[in-house]
């Protein structure tokens, strides 16, 4: 599995890399076979002086069949990280179950039984 954290126009610290890496056991414990998962610190333009500039981070995960993205922002870095995680962690789930009910659903015709029918007697006609 391929993974990055970059900044943009940020520079991601030691504790924000290893914070990441702590919430991202929790993402891949539920999915295994993620390919590559990208995540993006960059700090919004339009900064309005009573909220300060808000920090947005950005996670694209690719997996077999799927590619998801989550975006969260708030004005602290470590919330952001936290809501993008909470965000990511439930597609995750989301996309493994649709995955797994899309196979059952597309089988169960196999799994049906089999109507029994029964043979008629001869002598009876």
């Amino acid at each position: 599995m391929n993974f990055s954290i970059k900044g943009h126009h940020v520079e991601v610290t030691d504790a924000m890399r290893e914070y990441v890496l702590n919430k991202l056991e929790t993402v891949v414990g539920h999915f295994s076979n993620m390919t590559s998962i990208d995540i993006t610190f960059t700090v919004e333009r339009r900064c309005h002086k009573a909220e300060g500039c808000r920090q947005k981070v950005c996670a694209r995960v690719n997996i077999p069949g799927n590619d998801l993205y989550v975006v969260a922002s708030s004005g602290d870095a470590y919330r952001a990280v936290d809501s993008m995680f909470s965000r990511l962690d439930r597609q995750v789930v989301r996309s493994k179950e649709m995955r797994k009910n899309h196979r059952s659903l597309y089988f169960a015709h196999l799994r049906k039984p089999v109507p029994h029918i029964r043979a008629h007697s001869i002598a009876g006609t």
